[in-house]
């Protein structure tokens, strides 16, 4: 049996629920695996609540008590916080070094969408130089996005970072309740969700996008939200 600390957010959205799962179905295959659950967001700046943790030598020492410690999935790698790595993932490369088990950043998103700090773009650089190269450290994106933006951010040549697909392709219909169980047998579906926090990407292209390819093919759409805002922009791309 390997122990594992696992640190994601757990009260998030249907999509780390899904990453979660989906990446513990692959995990099955491999070998026997115990699960300890550590939520992200009880770390996180503006939580104030009786469960808070902090990234420093308590969290070293918990780490150390396992077998195995995964960080992610989510998109823990925007550098616009104050933290010591300049991410909600906060760890400094110093800390990290004292873990003595294997630690996987799992699918793990970086993106400049909310905006860059420049101070945390520094502190992050110089924390995934380090980071990347640890020998008990594996680091991977969770798309090819990420992988581009990295390399456009931090001025550091040929990171040993692998992209790897989100967690949630693996996630099958019956990890989740039944609700997927409406859709039509033997019809193709395009899976699409967006979000209000990224309408400025352009809601208005990938409606007609979406529209131009359904009149040239057999697909229909399926929209999933991940929480209730995302109605919202689901809402404007019907319009």
């Amino acid at each position: 049996m390997i122990r594992v600390l696992h640190v994601a957010s757990f009260s998030g959205n249907i999509g780390d629920c899904a990453n979660h799962l989906g990446l513990r179905s692959q995990l099955e295959k491999i070998g026997d695996f115990e699960y300890t659950d550590l939520e992200i967001r009880h770390s996180y700046q503006n939580y104030i609540g009786p469960c808070r943790w902090e990234w420093d030598q308590s969290f070293v020492d918990r780490c150390n008590q396992y077998d195995m410690v995964i960080i992610g999935g989510g998109n823990y790698f925007e550098p616009r916080w104050e933290t010591p790595n300049g991410t909600t993932a906060g760890i400094n490369s110093d800390d990290l070094a004292k873990i003595k088990v294997p630690v996987v950043f799992f699918g793990v998103g970086f993106d400049c969408y909310k905006g860059v700090n420049p101070s945390s773009i520094r502190r992050f650089s110089r924390f995934i130089g380090r980071a990347s190269r640890m020998k008990h450290v594996l680091m991977s994106c969770r798309n090819d996005g990420s992988l581009k933006q990295l390399k456009e951010q931090l001025p550091i040549a040929d990171l040993p970072i692998q992209v790897v697909p989100d967690g949630g392709f693996f996630c099958s219909t019956e990890m989740q309740s039944g609700t997927f169980h409406q859709l039509m047998e033997g019809k193709k579906y395009w899976a699409v969700n967006v979000s209000c926090d990224l309408i400025n990407l352009g809601l208005s292209g990938i409606a007609e996008n979406l529209a131009k390819r359904l009149t040239q093919s057999d697909h229909y759409v399926l929209f999933i939200p991940h929480i209730t805002s995302d109605l919202r922009a689901i809402s404007q791309i019907l319009d």
